[in-house]
């Protein structure tokens, strides 16, 4: 999807930030969705957004939405391992690598001769 090009102030497009606004935003979080997801949905760019998290009200509601956003994120995960949910395990991969702080790390804890012992943990 293309970005919309970024406004400034002042300009027809730009929005006022409104208590409404971080009400949504949290519940975005809940439903799954991204900040990118959220500016998409009221029509403001991301400058606005970035604008935006100036303000206290919604700096905090920014918070609290990447807490609804972790836990759906935990809760989904939950679900597909128990076989509550069918998903594409490689796309769950992926995402969490990008906003949930998923990594592979390889470490060779033994060496004897030509060997290496390789223990694969997943954080």
């Amino acid at each position: 999807m293309l970005r919309k090009i970024p406004m400034k102030k002042g300009t027809s497009t730009y929005k006022k930030l409104e208590p409404r606004h971080c009400e949504m935003l949290i519940s975005c979080g809940k439903q799954g969705k991204t900040v990118f997801n959220f500016c998409d949905e009221i029509g403001i760019t991301f400058d606005t957004f970035s604008e935006w998290k100036k303000n206290e009200d919604f700096s905090n509601a920014c918070k609290l939405h990447d807490v609804a956003l972790r836990s759906f994120t935990d809760n989904m995960v939950r679900d597909v391992a128990k076989g509550l949910v069918h998903a594409n395990v490689n796309g769950i991969k992926l995402w969490s690598q990008k906003h949930g702080g998923y990594s592979e790390t390889i470490d060779i804890t033994q060496r004897s001769d030509d060997l290496d012992f390789v223990d694969t943990t997943i954080l």
